[in-house]
Formats: structure tokens, sequence, C-alpha cells
């Protein structure tokens, strides 16, 4: 396929996902209530002030409402849906971006391509305010520049992903340690393959510094409205997290209001992030709710571990595709739910068989590598998930991973039933 001719189909199929979400945005909207309504008040602080921090949000997605009501209007949803429509499509760039590294070949580019491109579960999210759809982004980019580090040594990247993988925590919290994780492998990597090189080592230096400078603002905000020193919140969510999923197995599908959660979840919505006024009684509330939790614990060490068990296997459920409603349709949740596992079972067959396949070539280790990101990647949303208030939401940011290796599934399904894949 020439050059050309494929920019050509890749524009057109983007446009068609960019009208697919806004579609589904149209047909199927949602209400806008809880989380945000905390993200929209956040962004509105941050639009009139300065620097602003609440006890339980980072800054990460209400900066990015923020820079939308400032150019298109305080407010104006329908613009911050028009931008995660496009900024999920452009996932989709990524996906194939990074497929084309990975397998040299255009179907199983385009197939990744197109399965994410047109995916109903991370496409539903363009139509609410949540963090999901730049969560997912900054993902896909982080995954993209590891390539960029890893096979084609651009330093230039590493600056890059200091940023990306700094901001991306302040979107989504729970990949703080993730995200360590990630900037020490690619920084080792480096060090490891440039130990004389002074002027590597000093990119090195920079991509760090970017990645503790997104942390800045919460240091500062934190410091002004609660005179408290904290990276992140100043409030424990590990502690209220781990609470939470002692006493409630997975959240309701559609939750109306806290008194659809356990009485034991709704006394802590009242009072954790609420009560405190200040760095003592923060510390006393999560040590209030840390014991309970350890002689919740010790009551039943069996219950313990294998609600855990379940709850691996929960994160990664689709019964719904829209987050508040979804539509009155016959079967809408075997239908989405039986897609998601068959689309996982493809990815799994898709995984295995590439694996399979670079273990037998030379001079692409920096595949291996690759593939050992996206294994620890997904241990990691399944085990951390295990420990908070689960949702099947929390496992859309692997998505653009398991579009990529279901695209090599199935590109390796039609080889073996003799269809012409070139």
């Amino acid at each position: 396929m020439q050059k050309r001719a494929l920019i050509f189909y890749i524009a057109i199929l983007f446009i068609g996902g960019v009208l697919f979400r806004l579609t589904l945005v149209k047909f199927f909207p949602q209400p806008f209530e809880f989380d945000q309504v905390e993200y929209e008040q956040f962004a509105k602080q941050i639009f009139n002030t300065s620097f602003y921090a609440s006890p339980s949000r980072l800054y990460g997605y209400p900066l990015v409402i923020s820079v939308i009501y400032k150019l298109f209007g305080i407010g104006n949803h329908e613009a911050l849906f028009i931008f995660q429509a496009i900024l999920d499509s452009l996932t989709a760039v990524f996906v194939f971006l990074i497929s084309k590294e990975l397998f040299s070949k255009y179907f199983p580019s385009l197939a990744a391509f197109i399965l994410y491109l047109f995916n109903p579960y991370t496409s539903a999210y363009t139509g609410v305010g949540l963090s999901e759809i730049p969560v997912i982004f900054l993902i896909a980019v982080s995954f993209y520049l590891f390539i960029l580090i890893i096979k084609k040594k651009s330093i230039i990247s590493l600056i890059l992903m200091g940023g990306v993988l700094g901001y991306l925590v302040q979107v989504r919290p729970t990949f703080f340690y993730f995200s360590l994780l990630l900037l020490l492998y690619v920084i080792l990597y480096i060090f490891w393959k440039n130990k004389k090189n002074i002027s590597k080592l000093l990119f090195i230096s920079a991509g760090v510094f970017i990645y503790i400078l997104t942390f800045f603002y919460n240091i500062i905000g934190n410091n002004l409205y609660f005179h408290q020193f904290s990276l992140l919140t100043v409030d424990n969510l590990t502690v209220s997290q781990f609470y939470i999923s002692l006493y409630m197995e997975k959240s309701p599908l559609y939750a109306k209001s806290m008194f659809d959660f356990p009485v034991q979840v709704q006394n802590l919505l009242r009072e954790y992030s609420v009560l405190p006024k200040n760095a003592h009684e923060r510390k006393m509330m999560a040590d209030k709710y840390m014991k309970v939790s350890i002689e919740k614990v010790n009551e039943d060490l069996f219950a313990f571990l294998s609600s855990r068990i379940r709850r691996a296997g929960y994160v990664w459920e689709k019964k719904g595709i829209f987050y508040y409603k979804d539509p009155d349709i016959p079967y809408l949740y075997d239908i989405s739910n039986s897609f998601n596992i068959g689309l996982i079972g493809i990815f799994i067959i898709g995984y295995y068989l590439y694996w399979k396949k670079i273990k037998t070539e030379n001079g692409e280790s920096w595949k291996r590598h690759f593939m050992i990101l996206s294994f620890i990647f997904v241990i990691y949303i399944t085990i951390v998930h295990t420990f908070t208030t689960i949702e099947e939401r929390y496992s859309l940011p692997a998505y653009p991973i398991i579009m990529i290796f279901a695209g090599w599934g199935i590109y390796k399904a039609l080889t073996i039933f003799g269809k012409n894949t070139n």
C-alpha cells in the first residue's frame, strides 16, 4: 500500500471515528452529575484562581476542562465532548503507529486501528465529564514514546515521557507507581547503554525534572489551602479505597446516590474528606479507617483473599457501555459483555502468538521489552483495582494494548484460513 493512499484511508477512518463518537453523544446523552460536577467545580476554580487544591482530587483533568472552558465558554459541555471525541480517535492513531512499529505489516496494524476506532467501550466515555479519555490517550502516548526510546534511541522522547507520565498521575493517581516503574525502566535502559555519554545522561536528568515538575501544582495548592505538604492529595485515598473494597464487592452498575452503597461505605463518604480540618485530623481519620480495615481482614483472611480474586475479574467486565445510563435495548448487557470477552480472548491469543514469534527473532530485543511492559501494565491494572472501588471503566486504559494484540490475533486467524492479508 502506497504511503499517500494509507494516509488518505487513515484520515477518512479517523473522521468516521470522531463522527461515531459524536453520534453516541447525540443519541445517548448522559446525565451530568456526581464526579463530573466535582471535576467541573475544580475546573472553575482553576479558571478563576492561579492555584486550587481539593482534598480528594488532582488538577489533571480539571485543567483540561478549564482550558476548554477558557476557549469555548464556561459550562460548554458540547465543546468538551467534541474535544474528547477527537482525542479518543487520536488514541486510535497511536494504536496504529505502535502496531506498525511492532508488526511491520499494514493489515494487523489497520485491524488494531479499526478495532479501537469503532470500539463502543471507550467511545461511550467521550460524552461524560470523566477522566477516562485523557488517561487512555496518555497511556497510548507513553507506550509509543517507550518504543521511540528503546528501539530508536530517541533521547528527546525521554524528556517528553517525563512530562506525559507526570501528567498521567495528575489525571489518574492510581498510575503513580506504574509511572515511576516505567520512568525507571527507560532510565536504567538508557543509562546502561550510554554509561560514558554525559550528554544523554543530562537528557535523563531533564526527563526526571519535568516529571517532578508536574507535581509542583499540587505542592503549592496543598500548602495554600491546607497548609500541608503532599505530592498528591492531602487525603489518604489509598486507605479509603481499601476500606471501601472490603465492604463492596463491586460498584453498582448504575448507582443513583450513596444510598445504593453499603452503610459502611455511606458513613465513609459522609466524613472521610468532609470532617477533617487539618493535617492531624486527616491522619487520625486515615488511621481510624485503616485500623477497621485491618480488623476486617483479620476476621476472615480466606474471604478477603477470595474476594480479591473475584475482583480481579470484575474490573475486566463490560456489562454496561455507557457509564450513567444505558439505552433500553434487549440483551444489551449480555451482548456487550460477550463481545468484550471475545475481544479479550483474541487479545490473549494474539499476545501469545506474537510472543512466540519474537522469541525466534534476533536483533529485535526492543519488542521483548514492549511485550514485558504490556504484560506488567495489564497485571498492574488487575491487581491495583482489587483494592479500590471496583468499576468496569478502570480497565479501559489497557484497551489500546488489547486492540493492538487483538489486531495481530485477527491477522493470524485469517492467515491460518488462507486469506490474503498482505
